[in-house]
């Protein structure tokens, strides 16, 4: 049957959010959520597909590749999934759920925006990754970074972003698309690093 996912790293080594992200900057929030959560959704496929034994087509049932009816053809499960085989943390499985619960409810709900309750909710599980991941108290430094760039995107996550969680619906959008960024660059990380479990042979008695 033919692969209805899309591939997340193409043969010439581009990755599906290189053009995805580009245009994403400019829709709304929720075509942002969703399309970004897909990305990851994605990312983890491939990391499975190149972590677990070399069975495709066990894999591509098991995944719901070809039908989207896998046993762990969710977001969710292949959260658990990637922890499980040691791709993710435990910790990290966390962020990536409060994501994925981020962008359920902007996938179900008719109003919605990243100041509602549910949301905010969900931002705020992620406070220990931004904590870890980015120096806060390194704010002032990176004012005087040399290169433009990286002054933008620490003067988006502390001036418009984290202190504002709740406050704007910007600060929310803001936190969420560098979240994905930061994950996603994790993901090409330890795609560099993974290594294929080695399946095991029938035992005969």
């Amino acid at each position: 049957m033919p692969r209805k996912i899309e591939s997340w790293k193409t043969p010439d080594l581009k990755y599906l959010r290189d053009e995805a992200f580009k245009r994403l900057d400019q829709s709304n929030d929720r075509d942002l959520v969703v399309t970004r959560c897909a990305i990851l959704d994605i990312g983890l496929v491939h990391l499975l597909e190149n972590r677990l034994a070399n069975l495709p087509k066990i894999t591509e049932r098991f995944l719901g590749l070809a039908d989207n009816e896998g046993p762990a053809s969710s977001f969710s499960v292949r959260i658990q999934l990637a922890a499980l085989v040691g791709l993710i943390s435990e910790s990290g499985a966390k962020y990536l759920n409060a994501l994925k619960n981020i962008r359920n409810k902007f996938a179900h709900r008719v109003i919605v925006d990243f100041t509602t309750d549910a949301v905010v909710k969900e931002l705020n599980k992620l406070r220990p990754f931004w904590k870890e991941a980015l120096p806060l108290d390194k704010w002032n430094e990176f004012k005087k970074h040399p290169n433009p760039n990286v002054v933008e995107i620490f003067r988006m996550v502390f001036d418009e972003g984290i202190y504002k969680i709740g406050k704007t619906n910007l600060a929310g959008r803001q936190m969420f698309k560098c979240t994905i960024m930061i994950i996603d660059q994790r993901f090409c990380f330890i795609d560099s690093h993974n290594e294929r479990l080695k399946s095991l042979k029938e035992i005969h008695t």
